[in-house]
């Protein structure tokens, strides 16, 4: 899934073919403009985010995540919950305060999510809302804080 927050892209497209009887390379190469509205917003998520996801025992804590995943920040993968934005996430899930902390609680220990108190990360590794060319520079420029920072998480479920 893609986050898109402009309101064009352009796409190119290369395809490259043997003429058979010159043995020529020949290039081809079309651009593409697609024009997107702004107002809808999606999130990256990579395959590893969903062989984590099959670790998840509860419904519960996907919609959860999901929902966690649509609040972070844009390029950062940061989410501040509110108590009228934690109410409104166990409204809409017909849940409780403790079922919520609970769905909480796994979500870091299995790495996908840090924080507490309000402020929230996303693991980059497996959801991203932003750029990937953000994302990428991220995990290059920060990559030992990362993998320091969610694999304490996983420490903690041995």
């Amino acid at each position: 899934m893609w986050c898109l927050n402009t309101k064009e892209m352009k796409l190119k497209h290369v395809t490259e073919n043997i003429d058979r009887t010159t043995g020529e390379v020949i290039t081809t190469s079309k651009t593409f403009t697609v024009a997107a509205k702004n107002t809808e917003e999606f999130f990256f998520t990579f395959l590893s985010g969903l062989n984590a996801i099959c670790h998840l025992s509860r419904p519960s804590d996907i919609k959860i995540l999901a929902l966690l995943c649509s609040k972070a920040e844009y390029n950062t993968g940061i989410v501040r919950l509110t108590t009228s934005d934690r109410k409104e996430i166990i409204s809409k899930l017909n849940s409780t305060t403790q079922s919520f902390s609970n769905s909480m609680t796994r979500l870091r220990k299995e790495g996908l999510i840090v924080g507490d108190h309000g402020n929230y990360e996303i693991n980059p590794h497996y959801f991203w809302k932003g750029t990937t060319d953000e994302r990428n520079k991220l995990l290059r420029d920060k990559k030992m804080d990362i993998l320091l920072k969610f694999k304490m998480n996983n420490e903690s479920k041995a």
